[in-house]
């Protein structure tokens, strides 16, 4: 029986420190990951909202319409553009598309339901750009014999050729903008037109089907291993003999599971800033920036856990420590004279066997012989 309880005991302990590990690695990602807040914080303060446009224009295919190009290289388009989708504008769109997939991963609806309608932003930048190519156009001389272009291009001009309008290349180019392929083909955007490449089906719809399930698993995890680890604990304390040598393990098992937290919070902090963040490679230098940012700090809003359980852990450790040196030790075995009852247990059991048991004994002195002296 005794052996029993060692290997119980000896499989309880490691188990109950990997509990301990889990409950901190578990709350701290569930607690940034579970709610849209921490989420949109960390994307907002890495400024990718003021530079991800400028990325993807620089990544953008031209425009092609009405015979024509109209690349984004060109500083017009990317004023326009600049004026038309504000970083503000940007984050509020990001935002509401937050919002919504995490109003489906709790099950509040069946897919996510933003609704984006860019159309008037795909109007108002055809209009700015036209508005900006007229001025210009306005202002250039007539071409002349040798100035004159083999192809007029309205973006590029530094003439204007002969039947050629400002107001008339502007119109042109505002419907190219329009009607031409490459900016804004679907300026709606829902969950729906989120579809992964060659695939016909939302990819919420498909590949992320079960994240809502995962989602809702996920969140009670930390539930689970609290629950366990305080049936860990109970259990190392009563295969332990004494009990008080139990609540020692727990305290040392408490310490050193926070000085291990402890450590790997400060490990992973470093390691994350040093060596796995300057590792992420993107197309553009701003944006790379960003997403390094934004690693990092998601894994610092993690780590934010992890030092706050490594300390509780140890403080809880180390009281559980001192109150064993100091618990009272179990009293021995007393006199029979010192008893609080005044009687020892061997007395009350003597007293209880009958008296044939120990029969009294009677001494009868006897008759001395007289002897008399003559």
């Amino acid at each position: 029986m005794r052996f029993v309880r060692r290997v119980l005991l000896g499989l309880t302990v490691p188990i109950l420190a990997s509990l301990l590990f889990g409950i901190a690695f578990s709350v701290g990602i569930i607690h940034t990951l579970s709610s849209p807040t921490p989420i949109k914080r960390i994307i907002s303060d890495s400024g990718i909202y003021s530079s991800v446009l400028s990325s993807s224009l620089d990544q953008a295919s031209p425009i092609t319409g009405d015979g024509t190009q109209i690349p984004f290289s060109n500083t017009m388009l990317r004023k326009a553009a600049a004026t038309t989708f504000p970083p503000q504008f940007i984050k509020q769109n990001t935002e509401t598309i937050i919002d919504s997939v995490y109003r489906w991963l709790d099950g509040k609806t069946p897919l996510p339901d933003f609704y984006i309608d860019l159309s008037s932003q795909k109007t108002t930048f055809a209009a700015s750009v036209a508005q900006s190519v007229q001025q210009e156009l306005a202002g250039l001389p007539a071409c002349t014999k040798t100035s004159m272009p083999p192809s007029f291009d309205a973006l590029s001009a530094t003439c204007l050729p002969p039947g050629v309008t400002p107001s008339a290349a502007a119109a042109s180019l505002q419907s190219a903008i329009l009607n031409g392929q490459g900016f804004l083909d679907n300026p709606i955007i829902t969950a729906d037109t989120i579809k992964a490449s060659g695939d016909n089906q939302s990819i919420f719809a498909d590949q992320l089907k079960n994240a809502p399930q995962y989602y809702h698993n996920a969140k009670v995890v930390p539930s689970i291993l609290a629950s366990l680890s305080v049936l860990a604990t109970i259990a190392v304390i009563f295969l332990s003999k004494p009990r008080r040598s139990g609540m020692k393990k727990v305290g040392f098992i408490l310490l050193t599971s926070g000085i291990f937290l402890l450590l790997t919070a400060w490990l992973a902090s470093h390691i994350t800033t040093d060596s796995i963040a300057p590792k992420i490679s993107l197309d553009t230098n701003m944006v790379q920036t960003n997403a390094r940012t934004i690693f990092v700090d998601l894994i610092r809003s993690i780590n934010k856990s992890w030092w706050y359980f490594g300390a509780v852990y140890c403080v809880l450790g180390l009281l559980t420590i001192i109150a064993t040196i100091f618990w009272p030790k179990q009293s021995a075995s007393q006199p029979a004279l010192e008893t609080p009852a005044g009687k020892s247990e061997e007395l009350e059991s003597s007293q209880a066997v009958p008296d044939k048991v120990a029969p009294k004994v009677k001494f009868v002195p006897k008759k001395s012989k007289k002897i008399t002296i003559q």
